[in-house]
């Protein structure tokens, strides 16, 4: 964790003292009811430019372990916040997310799908953060149209919870922001090659796999998937659940009750947070995660304690299988029971306290017995949940680079 501190210093300088040339962003409203050829993008604003030299900046003062993508990283990259239409339930809602175009010139590019770890609060979200933008733009630097979504619930006008870990809802954040990023390329004339990656870390990792699973059976228009890379994300929920809630101690007690509660706003359950969770959480829940509160201050209301935050009976009946309702959430937000067809790759660290290093593993070795051949397990020795993010990002460039036409 000393990195993201290192890092968050270093992105608050840079962002200071390029205060005036970026503050006032340039809002380019793009559709309206007489511009129906772009169904998706509601408004387009241009964030910034970051210099290869301010990238590389962070990364070399704040993690030199991807110091790997400073020789790959070749162009000046701008940033847009793009808004753009999708599903929620059966609403017409609006979701957010960002699009990093390096300035590459009349070079045929490929695109990238980036999906971030867990977030809490909506000033964390790429569209909303610096240091987001920053992590996006180094890959964006090195040849890709990039597109980063925020994922469903995080936009400034969104009223409800962002669907944590939802298969259906991730697949909508990536699929209509690739619509959108194909609707942006024609309003910027940008040269894309048709090429796809898609990659993420944490709940990106699931959200990566739910998006490959979904495009090799219903492909994207105007894109061909190459290859995928998940990290840690966490893909047989009822086994992940099992193990953790066995535990005494859970380090990221957030990350249960982000599950527990973004499966009744999402599913409409009327289960009182009572049966869930011991009091004074079970309270304090719907306040904590009003996207405000980040993980570490929703952390510091709740308890590591696994038999003082959740009720013994709801862990019993989620074991024995009585509890039918969230049993069947989790099994279907599950995503290691199917057969990849294109190139993947599992990364995890073996020291994960949070994402059960077990999960990648056995999705690996599952995958294998269905018959695929394109799945490979790279494991990350020593790393945490925390480190583990930065080998596998500067492993995947590295690779997705080598498949670029």
């Amino acid at each position: 964790m000393k990195y993201i501190y290192i890092i968050l210093a270093i992105a608050f300088t840079l962002s200071c003292k390029k205060k005036k040339e970026e503050v006032q962003p340039e809002i380019i409203p793009v559709i309206n009811n007489e511009q129906p050829n772009y169904q998706h993008i509601v408004v387009i604003s241009k964030i910034r430019t970051l210099t290869t030299s301010a990238i590389s900046l962070v990364i070399k003062n704040g993690v030199p372990s991807l110091a790997p993508l400073l020789t790959k990283m070749t162009y000046d990259v701008d940033i847009y916040k793009v808004r753009y239409k999708t599903k929620y339930k059966s609403d017409s809602v609006v979701a957010s997310g960002i699009i990093c175009v390096p300035r590459s010139g009349s070079k045929l590019i490929p695109t990238l799908s980036f999906h971030h770890g867990t977030l809490f609060s909506i000033n964390e979200v790429p569209s909303n953060n610096y240091l987001q933008q920053v992590q996006v733009s180094a890959m964006a630097s090195s040849g890709y149209f990039t597109v980063a979504p925020d994922y469903l619930g995080f936009d400034a006008e969104a009223t409800f919870l962002h669907p944590f870990y939802n298969v259906k809802y991730s697949i909508a954040a990536v699929r209509d922001m690739l619509v959108a990023g194909k609707e942006f390329s024609a309003i910027y004339n940008l040269k894309l090659n048709k090429q796809l990656f898609l990659a993420g870390y944490s709940q990106g990792g699931n959200v990566t796999m739910a998006a490959m699973k979904n495009i090799e059976s219903n492909p994207v228009s105007d894109f061909e998937l190459t290859a995928s890379a998940a990290g840690a994300g966490g893909y047989n929920m009822v086994e992940n659940f099992k193990i953790i809630t066995a535990k005494d101690t859970f380090q990221s007690p957030n990350y249960l009750a982000y599950i527990i509660q973004s499966y009744r706003t999402s599913n409409d359950w009327t289960t009182p947070l009572t049966s869930y969770f011991k009091e004074p959480f079970a309270s304090q829940i719907p306040n904590l995660f009003n996207k405000m509160k980040n993980g570490a201050e929703i952390n510091k209301n709740l308890t590591i304690k696994i038999d003082s935050l959740l009720q013994k009976e709801f862990i019993s009946s989620v074991v024995n299988g009585t509890n039918t309702e969230f049993i069947d959430a989790l099994k279907a937000n599950s995503l290691y029971d199917w057969k990849p067809t294109t190139p993947l790759r599992l990364y995890h660290g073996d020291k994960d306290e949070i994402v059960p290093y077990a999960d990648s593993d056995s999705t690996y070795k599952h995958m294998l017995k269905m018959g695929s051949t394109s799945v490979t397990f790279f494991p990350l020795p020593g790393q945490d949940h925390a480190s583990g993010v930065y080998p596998m990002v500067s492993d995947v460039l590295i690779w997705f680079d080598r498949l670029v036409k």
